[in-house]
C-alpha cells in the first residue's frame, strides 16, 4: 500500500510554481488597479465639491502671525481669526449680511479694500 500511495502523490513541478506565481501577480495587480481607480475617482469628486462650495475671499494681516480671513462657504461667509496654533470664528454672515465682493478686488497686496469691508461689518455688528 505504501508504494501505491507514493504513485498517486503528485510532485510539484516548475510549471506549477510558474502558474501559482503568475496567478498571485495577476490578483495583486487587479487589487492595486481597483484601489487606484477608487482613489482617483473619489479625489476628483471631492475636489469638485470643494471648489464649488469653499473659497477665500480675502485676508488681512493684523500681526506677525495673525490674520483675519473672509471665507465663502456655500451661501454663507465666515470671518475667521487665524493665528499660530488656533482659529476662531469672529462672525457668520448670511443672507443680506453677506458682503458683495468682486473676485478681482482681492489680488495679492490689496488689503485696503478688505480692510474697508471688515470695518463695515464690524460697525454693523456693533450697532446691533
Amino acid at each position: 500500500m505504501a508504494s501505491s500511495d507514493i504513485a498517486h502523490q503528485r510532485v510539484l513541478g516548475v510549471n506549477d510554481a510558474v502558474q501559482w506565481g503568475s496567478s498571485l501577480i495577476a490578483v495583486l495587480a487587479l487589487f492595486f488597479f481597483c484601489t487606484w481607480c477608487v482613489r482617483k475617482l473619489s479625489t476628483r469628486q471631492v475636489n469638485l465639491q470643494k471648489e464649488e462650495e469653499m473659497s477665500v475671499l480675502g485676508s488681512l494681516a493684523i500681526g506677525s502671525k495673525e490674520r483675519v480671513v473672509l471665507l465663502k462657504l456655500g451661501r454663507k461667509q465666515l470671518l475667521l481669526a487665524v493665528g499660530a496654533g488656533h482659529t476662531e470664528m469672529l462672525c457668520l454672515l448670511e443672507g443680506d449680511d453677506c458682503l458683495q465682493l468682486d473676485s478681482h478686488q482681492f489680488s495679492a497686496g490689496q488689503d485696503g479694500i478688505f480692510a474697508q469691508k471688515l470695518m463695515q461689518v464690524m460697525k454693523e455688528n456693533v450697532s446691533r
